[in-house]
């Protein structure tokens, strides 16, 4: 399921909330998703855009769906590309929550322009008071080899803990939590295949 909307778009429901009404953002979660394995890439054809999953890619994204289908997962954002795209949408179909395609997390974005996407989804989650579960709003980015690691790189800048190991292969995650309103208090990498609900 694709949403409708490109690029950092407005939160749905009812409007910004304030005061004692607005959620913890200590309890904000974004998994950091890189797409999963979709053949080989060709830099000089103007299809490599194109690409879609191979087989061991569709089974990632299905681990991907088991693992965060039960755990409050509220919002899906991915790159145009269509490789980051069905990454997510066996999640999508599980939640029943819409893809929305957000550009600045597509390749080659400029770091600054993608952080500002970030935010607008972290926005958006603490701004919806349609918005009724108790636990962390988790949200799921998916995006690209270089786009996380510039992520990643300014959170580190902005002084969010990186804790055990590090990685950035296809189909994994990295999960930031505890937002304080300009960055996240940790980051920790899981790869491809531990990721399982029990992880999380």
């Amino acid at each position: 399921m694709i949403g409708p909307r490109q690029g950092a778009s407005t939160a749905r429901g009812s409007g910004p909330q304030s005061g004692a009404d607005r959620p913890d953002p200590s309890k904000v979660e974004v998994l950091l998703i890189r797409h999963a394995s979709a053949g080989h890439r060709n830099g000089s054809s103007p299809d490599d855009t194109t690409r879609r999953l191979d087989a061991k890619g569709r089974a990632s994204a299905q681990r991907i769906a088991e693992a965060f289908g039960e755990h409050g997962v509220l919002s899906i954002s991915s790159s145009p590309i269509i490789r980051c795209v069905e990454t997510v949408e066996a999640l999508a179909a599980s939640t029943g929550h819409d893809i929305r395609i957000v550009a600045m997390f597509g390749e080659n974005s400029p770091p600054d322009g993608s952080w500002a996407a970030l935010e607008d989804v972290v926005g958006q989650l603490l701004d919806d008071s349609t918005i009724s579960h108790g636990g962390p709003r988790r949200a799921v980015i998916c995006s690209h080899g270089d786009i996380i690691p510039d992520l990643l790189r300014l959170a580190s800048l902005r002084g969010t803990r990186f804790k055990g190991r590090s990685g950035n292969a296809k189909a994994s995650v990295w999960r930031l939590t505890g937002w304080d309103g300009a960055t996240f208090a940790t980051a920790d990498y899981t790869a491809p295949d531990d990721v399982t609900a029990d992880q999380f």
